[in-house]
């Protein structure tokens, strides 16, 4: 879904209050869209590119601040909304694709 199609589907600019749980399954969508190419690379044998899916990350995260800006949700509920977006589906996926790396402790 592109920027503006977020902002009306949940009506973002209107209310603060919108469904969460939707809002995370579209975005996730989005997300796993965006990382298709890098599972592929895995699903292929090939080593997955760190550096691939930051950027696709960071993507992502773009498009997150894009929805929220000039909306009803203030600037800190749409970070620590990102907070769990990241820890329960971009974490996940990275640590699944690059087992390897240190993780960062609680």
């Amino acid at each position: 879904m592109e920027v503006a199609e977020y902002k009306n589907k949940y009506d973002l600019e209107n209310t603060y209050k919108f469904d969460r749980d939707d809002f995370i399954k579209d975005i996730s969508a989005d997300f796993y869209e965006a990382i298709d190419p890098v599972l592929k690379k895995k699903e292929a044998g090939e080593a997955p590119d760190l550096k691939e899916f930051s950027d696709l990350t960071r993507t992502i995260r773009e498009k997150w601040d894009a929805i929220f800006k000039n909306t009803q949700v203030k600037k800190e509920g749409a970070q620590k909304f990102w907070g769990f977006f990241y820890a329960t589906v971009v974490a996940k996926s990275k640590n699944s694709l690059f087992p390897d790396l240190p993780r960062k402790k609680k």
